[in-house]
């Protein structure tokens, strides 16, 4: 299991930003080779994620989104049995019952991993957005435990206690952890009444 993934609490500052609309600036889709077999896109799809873990390790994760993304690209048509848009598939985008286990456990992980980048860069609206994306395809402590802190931030304090406790009950060994975000969760929520009410009261004095 690769650094990112395994350490749910890291928080880091340094980091390009990064958004599905600005891949054309830190690699090109043209870029890539056109491989037409699923086992080749799979393939390609696993190195370039663990290249991306590579860079990331270095801190340099600019280029490691640049990874994960293209990594994204070459499985993100692939379609299962069970995708609504099997029937409209081709032979170069229908899985296998196997080969859609790998391809959903891949695209998990990556969007998991660019969650934590975007905690990074306080990209929190991006990270619920990435790791919802990895939430919906499989269930993981640490998948709830980055939506929660973005939700945090956010101010969405609801949503992010709720994360909280989805994330403990998966992963006990996060108990101390998160006792002591919740602890902090309830300090933000307190400091953000009271703004509201001197904001309130402002207005109507």
């Amino acid at each position: 299991m690769s650094q990112i993934e395994n350490n749910p609490a890291a928080v880091q500052k340094d980091s390009a930003e990064f958004t599905p609309t600005s891949f054309k600036v830190i690699g090109k889709r043209e870029d890539m080779p056109v491989l037409k077999e699923i086992g080749q896109k799979i393939d390609e799809s696993k190195r370039l994620k663990e290249e991306g873990n590579q860079f990331f390790k270095q801190k340099d994760y600019k280029k490691a989104l640049s990874c994960y993304n293209k990594a994204i690209l070459y499985v993100i048509g692939l379609v299962g049995e069970n995708d609504e848009h099997y029937q409209y598939g081709n032979a170069s985008s229908k899985l296998s019952n196997q080969q859609d286990a790998i391809v959903k456990e891949l695209k998990s992980s990556i969007y998991l991993n660019i969650s934590q980048i975007d905690l990074f860069n306080k990209n929190y609206t991006k990270c619920v957005e990435r790791a919802t994306k990895s939430l919906d395809i499989k269930q993981t402590a640490k998948g709830y435990y980055r939506r929660a802190i973005a939700y945090m931030e956010l101010n969405d304090f609801q949503r992010s206690q709720q994360d909280f406790e989805k994330s403990l009950q998966l992963d006990s060994a996060l108990e101390k952890d998160i006792q002591q975000k919740i602890q902090l969760l309830k300090q933000k929520e307190k400091q953000e009444d009271k703004k509201s009410q001197a904001f309130y009261s402002k207005m109507f004095n």
